[in-house]
């Protein structure tokens, strides 16, 4: 007797949160009054309705090796890397020694991450498979498994899904600026509570320091006006705060405050000690000089900088 092929292993995974059942029909009392549709609802077969209970009932079985077009390989093949970058399906992953690989994620892995909008993030670190002998020898891999997260910053999404967007830095640098754009005191304060959420250490780098001299009246903020949200209008009389204000308020915090100048150097010693030796998240609105602060702080880096917009 023949021996039946190997199926793969069954696995048993929660339901997608957007494939849930139709809502109940709620109007039978209106339509039994409505005298056109009384008649159809008087032919509706009457049935009793059974509901599945139970753990079992709320998950769906996957097959481990289903669907998959590359072949598996053993677990003490794989190799270990540090994902650099994302595009959609496809990941640009580094080895320890740098050797750089461009990997898929394996489909049961999607699955068994569903909860996560990104399964795989930039800072993951995984497992891959070999698979350079069915692509002509290029190196191409496929990610098995990624290992568990020390840290993360990520956001929710409209379904609730949480959107890893950095995954095991340890450190989150907030780049603003004085001016060009003027500060905005209500965006720093979502990057920090961001930063408490993901367990990174904030790093506060007030930019272009060189043209807090130049910035005229209209620069300085209102503590706690997010003009975003609310407009507060010609009669809001809540404290003014200059620039100074600010930081010294953010200081007395127990935020590390850095005055940086990419133009002047000002600055950029200490923030280049800041980030030695650590894994380090950039954020900030375009136009404060994240660029410009990378190129001072790494010379050859020749990330391209341009003007600020009107939006910004």
């Amino acid at each position: 007797m023949a021996r039946k092929k190997n199926k793969g292993r069954k696995v048993r995974v929660d339901f997608r949160r957007n494939r849930t059942r139709p809502r109940r029909r709620d109007d039978w009392t209106r339509a039994y009054h409505d005298d056109d549709r009384r008649e159809r609802l008087e032919d509706v077969r009457t049935a009793e309705s059974v509901r599945a209970k139970g753990e079992l009932s709320r998950k769906r079985t996957i097959i481990i090796d289903e669907g998959d077009e590359l072949p598996l390989v053993e677990e003490r093949l794989w190799r270990t890397g540090v994902v650099v970058s994302v595009h959609g399906l496809m990941c640009h992953v580094e080895e320890p020694d740098g050797t750089p690989w461009r990997c898929i994620v394996r489909r049961v892995l999607r699955t068994l991450l569903i909860e996560q909008r990104t399964p795989v993030a930039v800072g993951d670190f995984v497992h891959f498979s070999d698979q350079s002998a069915h692509h002509e020898g290029q190196r191409v891999g496929v990610i098995e498994r990624v290992a568990e997260r020390t840290s993360t910053l990520s956001r929710r999404d409209r379904r609730g899904r949480e959107q890893t967007i950095v995954a095991n830095a340890d450190q989150l640098l907030i780049v603003t600026s004085v001016a060009q754009p003027r500060l905005k005191p209500h965006l720093i304060d979502r990057y920090l509570i961001a930063a408490g959420k993901g367990d990174l250490r904030p790093i506060i780098a007030f930019n272009k320091w060189d043209l807090l001299g130049q910035a005229a009246p209209a620069e300085h903020v209102r503590a706690g006006a997010d003009e975003s949200a609310v407009d507060f209008g010609d009669d809001y009389a809540g404290p003014v705060m200059t620039v100074t204000d600010i930081v010294s308020e953010f200081e007395s915090l127990g935020y590390t405050c850095l005055r940086t100048s990419a133009t002047t150097g000002l600055g950029v010693d200490a923030l280049r000690a800041e980030l030695r030796d650590h894994r380090t998240v950039l954020s900030g609105q375009s136009g404060v000089g994240k660029s410009s602060l990378l190129n001072v702080v790494q010379p050859g880096l020749h990330l391209e900088v341009a003007a600020v917009s009107e939006e910004s």
